[in-house]
């Protein structure tokens, strides 16, 4: 019985990977509003530009400032297809909505390949910017992983250098505002310094111009007073800090930093996070002591449940229907079906691993105990 569950273990798996069937939203923002002022008139206004068929659902969510439209099909509708048409739909609605909103409204569509298949929360006692520091150096490295496709990271302090002008300086030194930014600007960057043909081959120049420290920003020269220079530390202030927090992480009660990651479609979940694991354990032997590393949600773990669960699934089926057969054909009889039956599905996995197929969780080959194989949990897709 055991012969037909080993393939399983080598099938390449997927959790909600290529669903599509939501719809996501109509984000009115209208900054400070009451979520009750949102309520309405603007999602009424805009439900009327589309009216739920078949399958479908609408729901309106408001907050503070912000107000959507989640619409939701049903699967197998023609997703992009019906983007087009409540892009258009909103487009001709735009003459009955406020004036002053500060965006136009946004479509586009939610897709379950684009969430995280695995999420970290870093936190320890070297404070903040060391584990920041940390994540980036980890972001690196799993980007280089294949099969990643984007690694995301949220809370902790990101550097920021801050220039602090001092108006009454300016207007001494006769500088205007606009002239102070554009001195600013074109002093950091960096400029192509031509190309060199050696050989065969052709090489571009780059001479870099941005700057790197605080201090180069100081003595920055904006002007000139009276045929003597003026420099920047002669009108501002140079604030190397952090950007204001729009996220923050925490993880018993503690501030963390967290690490999202998402993977190509049609990539094997277990490989990857396999590798993810390997490689953080081979990061955390370079991190400062009481710094830990704790996995919040891991994708492969539910399907290693489920496949666990399949295959008692499969077991406890195959039982009744030889013991069925027992007492039904006889001895003889009910071993030959209990050989059949997990060698036709050894056969059955190896084919469609050959194949390329998948299993994708959202539903799984459960043995009936009547007759052959019903869907129920999982399929398979090509």
């Amino acid at each position: 019985m055991y012969l037909g569950c080993i393939p399983i273990q080598f099938f390449p798996e997927k959790v909600h990977q290529t669903l599509r069937y939501l719809m996501y939203l109509f984000p009115l923002i209208t900054k400070g509003s009451h979520p009750l002022i949102l309520n309405h008139p603007l999602p009424h206004k805009s439900k009327k530009t589309q009216r739920p068929g078949s399958g479908q659902k609408i729901q309106s969510v408001s907050s503070e400032g912000l107000s959507q439209i989640n619409i939701e099909f049903l699967p197998g509708t023609d997703i992009d297809e019906v983007l087009q048409k409540v892009k258009d739909k909103v487009d001709e609605s735009k003459n009955e909505l406020p004036t002053d909103l500060e965006n136009d409204p946004l479509v586009f569509e939610v897709n379950f390949s684009e969430m995280p298949i695995v999420v970290y929360l870093l936190n320890g006692t070297c404070g903040i910017p060391c584990l920041k520091n940390i994540a980036d150096d980890l972001e690196d490295d799993i980007e280089g992983i294949p099969g990643i496709l984007e690694v995301e990271v949220t809370g902790g302090m990101e550097r920021e250098i801050k220039i602090e002008v001092d108006p009454d300086k300016l207007t001494y030194y006769r500088i205007p505002i606009t002239a102070f930014e554009q001195v600013l600007s074109a002093e950091n960057q960096n400029t192509s310094g031509g190309v060199i043909t050696l050989g065969e081959g052709r090489y571009q120049l780059r001479i870099p111009g941005e700057f790197e420290t605080p201090e180069e920003i100081y003595d920055l020269v904006i002007s000139s007073h009276q045929g003597y220079p003026v420099y920047l530390k002669d009108v501002a202030q140079v604030v190397d800090g952090y950007k204001d927090e729009t996220s923050r992480s925490r993880l018993n009660g503690r501030d963390a930093v967290s690490i999202s990651i998402k993977k190509r479609i049609g990539e094997n979940i277990i490989e990857i996070c396999d590798k993810i694991d390997t490689l953080i354990d081979q990061h955390q032997k370079q991190w400062p002591q009481n710094t830990h590393i704790t996995k919040v949600m891991d994708r492969a773990k539910e399907i290693h449940l489920m496949v666990a669960d399949l295959e008692n699934n499969i077991i406890s089926g195959l039982i009744l229907v030889i013991v069925v057969l027992l007492f039904a054909l006889g001895f003889r009889n009910a071993v030959l079906v209990s050989m059949a039956i997990p060698f036709s599905m050894f056969l059955s996995f190896i084919f469609f691993t050959g194949a390329g197929n998948y299993i994708e969780y959202g539903c799984a080959i459960q043995p009936d105990s009547g007759t052959g194989y019903a869907g129920r949990q999982c399929h398979c897709n090509c």
